[in-house]
């Protein structure tokens, strides 16, 4: 409903019955539960205060008959949504901390917690638009014989979510409940939001509107990562990981030591590289947790310490893996994995002829196979880049 047919349907109601029967009129403001507790209930009390503005500028009744109350966050309407929503991720949960009591910024810290953010931010962008329902505004009449059969009338937010119910404890006779949804946060007459509906009860309706709308929310693009045990193993290395799907990502990894080192003679010289699919554990785009792959690689060789030395012009290696990715510091993740599978390589098996001072005579050719782990990780992962996707 737009903010002339609201007003409009606030004015009939008020305009409707004698002013002067009016005995006061209660205003409780509500706020998302966004942003910080203190900040939220200043915003309720602000919204509050707009709609008592609203009625004293267009009707003449007394300011001092207008009470106003800062509700803070509307955390039963969050609850009610919450509820309701078959898309909820995460939906016990959230809805065992709100029973519990958790309210105010620990609410919203722990929110955040989970799956690195994702549930706070479904909330955000899917549920707190119908939460800020800036008053439940209850005008009390004074008895008269012609409104004593009128029954109470609740009119709760709409399409967002519903008010809260007015206080039962009547100053006169007949309370007539009226519901305003105002959602500018500094509004004025002229640019007051109000959505005003005919429902007489607080509950959640059967099909929310937001079910059928798109929730945008930005995935990263592409990780650039480091594993610290190659590292340590004087190999650099370099790994670039795209995030294509829901659950999906392809990791491609580079390694390559070329040492040589003349006083001994020695050579540590290692190039191989791969891909690896992987498929993560929990949905939604977080790629956070527990994920599995499978992974080919191929890489060549010359090692060498002591008189002998084996180098091969091709190997390769295929296998599964496992990984586990924690958050750190909003862009940066720590990655731990193991890998494990089948190797095989062809190599030449050589020595140094000394009477012929820097010549390496050939031995033999050899092949091997192995079966078992094949790689470890615990590595720095730094993701870049953002993607928008409609769930």
């Amino acid at each position: 409903m737009n903010n002339t047919a609201a007003f409009a349907c606030l004015d009939s109601i008020l305009q409707s019955r004698d002013i002067s029967l009016i005995d006061s009129i209660t205003v409780l403001g509500y706020a998302s539960p966004d942003g910080p507790a203190s900040a939220n209930e200043r915003v309720a009390a602000a919204r509050a205060q707009s709609v008592k503005a609203y009625i004293t500028a267009s009707y003449p009744i007394s300011p001092e008959r207008i009470k106003t109350r800062s509700m803070g966050e509307n955390i039963e309407g969050l609850r009610i949504l919450v509820a309701a929503d078959a898309h909820m991720p995460q939906q016990a949960a959230v809805l065992k901390m709100i029973d519990n009591g958790v309210r105010g910024d620990m609410l919203e810290a722990r929110l955040k917690a989970i799956d690195n953010g994702f549930v706070f931010r479904y909330v955000i962008t899917k549920m707190s638009k119908h939460l800020r329902s800036a008053s439940v505004c209850t005008v009390w009449m004074r008895t008269e014989p012609a409104v004593q059969q009128e029954a109470a009338q609740e009119l709760t937010t709409q399409p967002d979510v519903p008010g809260q119910q007015a206080d039962s404890t009547a100053v006169a006779d007949v309370a007539i409940a009226d519901c305003v949804a105002v959602i500018p946060e500094t509004p004025s007459p002229d640019t007051l939001a109000v959505a005003i509906s005919d429902d007489t009860a607080i509950s959640a309706p059967d099909s929310l509107p937001l079910e059928n709308a798109k929730l945008r929310i930005k995935y990263p693009l592409l990780g650039i990562k480091t594993n610290a045990l190659y590292d340590l193993a004087m190999m650099p290395n370099l790994e670039l990981e795209y995030y294509f799907a829901d659950r999906w990502s392809v990791n491609g990894e580079y390694q390559v030591a070329w040492w040589r080192f003349p006083s001994s003679d020695s050579f540590y010289q290692i190039q191989m590289g791969g891909p690896e699919l992987r498929w993560w554990l929990t949905p939604g785009g977080k790629y956070t947790g527990h994920n599995f792959g499978v992974y080919a690689s191929v890489g060549v060789y010359d090692l060498k310490k002591g008189d002998t030395g084996y180098q091969s012009d091709g190997f390769w290696s295929a296998g599964v893996s496992w990984n586990y990715v924690m958050p750190v510091k909003r862009n940066f993740f720590l990655e731990f994995g193991i890998g494990a599978g089948y190797v095989h390589t062809r190599y030449d098996e050589y020595f140094r002829n000394y009477r012929l001072g820097h010549h390496y005579d050939y031995i033999r050719t050899r092949q091997t196979s192995y079966l078992g782990v094949t790689k470890l990780k615990a590595g720095l992962v730094w993701r870049i880049g953002k993607k928008t996707k409609a769930e």
